[in-house]
């Protein structure tokens, strides 16, 4: 058995997850919900070093508009929280354990989402990633900072660009959420008019 492959069932294998878990905001507005789920509130940006694009309390807002447009039963799942993520990772570590979630919610984190490694040449140490359809899905306190990477790469180049860019390195973010978060950008409206 190649080295690569012990390093990577021992690494699965680990219970470490690959993110350090963020300090409580103090707002608890802009913290992410879930139905009884006690989840940490997502910190908050500083978008002082990003002009010409929209702020963190903008961006939330727009989140939270996106999330009240669905219905009850979608948004548990529309965005991946926190919480959300640590069950899917706990599930796919412990494909036995059946105390994590109910029986759907586990039939549906195997069905939508694998555990992988990037393919690297040196012996670095590379984290399990969560996919969904061969690619990374952000979680909902990593959404802003994907739609703020993929409109810059597009240039700020409307709603069709940015989407094409989110689906190229993503999955799992709402194509709705990018358009209002393109709409509420003002160097993209400024570019649009």
């Amino acid at each position: 058995m190649p080295a690569i492959s012990r390093k990577r069932k021992s690494r699965a294998r680990s219970g470490s997850k690959p993110y350090e878990r963020h300090p409580h905001s103090s707002s608890p507005a802009l913290s992410d919900e879930q139905n009884g789920d006690e989840c940490p509130p997502s910190p908050i940006l500083d978008t002082a070093d990003k002009p010409g694009f929209p702020t963190y309390t903008q961006y939330k807002r727009i989140e939270m508009a996106y999330l009240q447009s669905l219905s009850p039963r979608k948004r548990d799942k529309a965005l991946i929280s926190q919480c959300m993520f640590d069950k899917i990772w706990d599930v796919l570590h412990q494909p036995d354990a059946c105390t994590i979630g109910t029986p759907q919610f586990r039939f549906w984190v195997r069905k939508m989402f694998t555990l992988s490694t990037p393919n690297t040449e040196d012996d670095s140490e590379v984290p399990v990633v969560i996919l969904h359809e061969n690619r990374p899905s952000p979680f909902r306190s990593s959404c802003m900072n994907s739609s703020v990477t993929a409109t810059k790469n597009a240039n700020h180049g409307g709603r069709d660009k940015t989407c094409a860019i989110i689906r190229q390195h993503y999955s799992w973010v709402p194509k709705e959420l990018t358009a209002q978060f393109v709409k509420a950008c003002p160097t993209c409206t400024f570019k649009r008019s």
